[in-house]
C-alpha cells in the first residue's frame, strides 16, 4: 500500500487555477491526502496496473489535454463588476470550451 506521508507539508500550499492563486485550507489538504491514500491502498502490487502507473497515466493525460486545450486563448479581462463575477464567467466559458475536462479542480493536483 501507500503510506500517508506528511513530507508534502513543506510544499507550496497554493494551487494555480487559471492563473489565479487558490490557497487550500489545511482541512481540504488533509481530506485530499486521505482520499488519495485510500484510493492508492486499493491497488495491488502488480507489475503494470498499480497506483504508480495510474498516477502517471493521469498526469500524462492532464498534460496532454493542457497542450490541446489552451486556456491562455481566452479573454481573461471579462466585463464584470468584481473579481468573483469575472471568475465565474471565465470558469463557465472554460467549462464549455473544454467540456469540463481540464477545468475540473482535481486535475490541478496532477
Amino acid at each position: 500500500g501507500v503510506e500517508d506521508d506528511d513530507d508534502d507539508d513543506e510544499e507550496e500550499d497554493e494551487v494555480m487555477a487559471v492563473d489565479i492563486p487558490l490557497v487550500l485550507d489545511d482541512e481540504v489538504k488533509r481530506q485530499m491526502r486521505d482520499y488519495i491514500t485510500r484510493i492508492a491502498n486499493l491497488y495491488r502490487e502488480n507489475a503494470f496496473h498499480n497506483f504508480e502507473h495510474a498516477s502517471h497515466v493521469t498526469m500524462s493525460a492532464n498534460k496532454l489535454l493542457k497542450r490541446i486545450i489552451r486556456p491562455d486563448d481566452f479573454d481573461y479581462s471579462k466585463e464584470g463588476e468584481n473579481p468573483a463575477e469575472r471568475m465565474r464567467a471565465l470558469a463557465r466559458d472554460l467549462h464549455v470550451e473544454t467540456y469540463g475536462i481540464s477545468s475540473d479542480p482535481l486535475t490541478q493536483f496532477a
